[in-house]
């Protein structure tokens, strides 16, 4: 059961993040050909930068997030009596715990008249 329940949840986030890339996909490239004045306006500011080979600076921001799915138990219980007895066996089965982990990493490359010339996105968890 616990197993089902994973594996169902899996393909469920999987379904939406699929669909979901793609419109992020289109918001990323939708920038490209701007002054980074202008996505750090409506982004804020990167996590961190850096010089590409080519020479031209390399924005990266940055996206962590962590989901702990709370324990829950679940007890199924038979009572027989036998004479003046009642012996009682159970069985408590515990449910989540699991912990989640996402990213995702999304660079935009400028050139020296900071315009935004290339982007890349890597992660599981770009929407």
């Amino acid at each position: 059961m616990k197993k089902i329940i994973v594996i169902l949840i899996c393909l469920f986030c999987f379904a939406c993040a699929s669909a979901n890339r793609a419109s992020y996909r289109d918001k990323v490239n939708s920038w490209m050909g701007y002054n980074i004045e202008s996505l750090t306006n409506s982004w804020g500011y990167p996590h961190k930068s850096f010089t590409a080979p080519n020479g031209n600076k390399v924005y990266v921001y940055e996206y962590r997030s962590e989901v702990t799915i709370p324990n829950q138990y679940i007890s199924s219980g038979m009572s027989t009596n036998i004479g003046n007895s009642t012996l009682y066996d159970s069985t408590t089965t515990q449910l989540g715990g699991q912990t989640f982990k996402s990213w995702c990493n999304t660079y935009f490359e400028v050139n020296d008249s900071n315009i935004i010339v290339r982007w890349r996105i890597e992660g599981d968890s770009c929407f």
